[in-house]
């Protein structure tokens, strides 16, 4: 039998856990005197987050340790962390490079052998604390699909429906599905194909953690640069779990969640439930109009209607 329970190295590895974590809870309890989610002491830590520089070289060293490309992303405003992407199984210019660094969509991802299953990335996403010098890894996929070969191509209203639901039609539990910035749908027919959205949905599925065996040795590599930089890494699957004692604030409420509470990494990192799922429409252009099948002379208007831009983005987020 394998396993920590054997494994001779268990008393270090218990040992490391511990000084870890316990590193963590210090920052918790200084960040969060009140304890609840979304009421942090910003004056709390004099830590200063990492600058572009330490980020641009962080990923630069990992790059070429890695052998791997390497991209950052910069948090975003309700975000106290930015991450740096580790491309471990596809080929640039990849889909984070569209979808977060303006590269033009490739030509060969129109011609994917198999387009209604499109392309497929894995990364190791790399979130690093701006309040703390904590840091975390996540295994993350990338499924890159062109947006005429959904359902929306030729089909029904109900086609439509089920694969991009509008407001009302959201479920209230399990995964969600939107992709925002697409024209009005009508209401019964065939889709007219000037409706259809040309262009790519780019969605990322991150895990609460590193589990394929392919990305261990890359994760094992990066952890060991991680204190170079004075950062600490932690486990992620030790923090994607409430931390007792704290109270969830307007967390469930903000996620749509139910009785679900924030994770630690939700405190330190991210705000937004650790393993969602968030999707992003990338527009290449206008659809081709057959000739029996043109837009109106006046096409609808709206707020999902784009007539004047030739490439624009909107992202939207799935919650699992």
């Amino acid at each position: 039998m394998g396993g920590c329970t054997n494994c001779k190295g268990k008393g270090a590895c218990d040992d490391h856990k511990s000084t870890m974590m316990g590193s963590v809870e210090a920052a918790m309890e200084a960040l969060y005197p009140t304890r609840v989610w979304g009421e942090p002491d910003e004056n709390a830590s004099p830590i200063e987050p990492m600058s572009a520089d330490d980020l641009d070289g962080l990923a630069e060293e990992l790059a070429t340790e890695l052998r791997a490309a390497t991209f950052v992303r910069y948090g975003g405003d309700d975000e106290p962390c930015d991450y740096i992407y580790v491309l471990c199984m596809g080929r640039a210019p990849c889909g984070i490079q569209v979808r977060d660094h303006g590269v033009p969509v490739p030509d060969e991802w129109a011609n994917v052998e198999s387009p209604e299953q499109g392309i497929d990335e894995l990364y190791l996403r790399l979130c690093i604390a701006q309040r703390t010098r904590h840091a975390a890894l996540q295994q993350v996929a990338v499924n890159i699909v062109r947006a005429d070969v959904s359902p929306t191509a030729r089909g029904s209203s109900a086609s439509i429906s089920s694969s991009i639901p509008s407001v009302t039609q959201m479920p209230q539990s399990g995964p969600i599905s939107i992709i925002s910035d697409v024209p009005t749908r009508p209401k019964t027919g065939k889709v007219p194909r000037w409706l259809i959205p040309t262009g790519y949905v780019i969605r990322e599925s991150p895990r609460a953690g590193v589990y394929d065996a392919p990305l261990l040795s890359r994760m094992q590599k990066l952890v060991a640069i991680l204190p170079a930089y004075d950062l600490v890494h932690v486990d992620f699957g030790d923090i994607a779990h409430a931390p007792p004692g704290f109270t969830a604030g307007e967390w469930p409420e903000t996620y749509g969640v139910g009785t679900a509470k924030p994770a630690i990494a939700n405190y330190l990192f991210y705000p937004q439930p650790t393993t969602m799922v968030s999707t992003t429409y990338i527009a290449t252009g206008e659809a081709d109009a057959l000739d029996d099948d043109a837009p109106p002379e006046d096409p609808p208007s709206g707020p999902h209607h784009r007539a004047d831009t030739d490439r624009d983005r909107e992202d939207s987020e799935d919650m699992s």
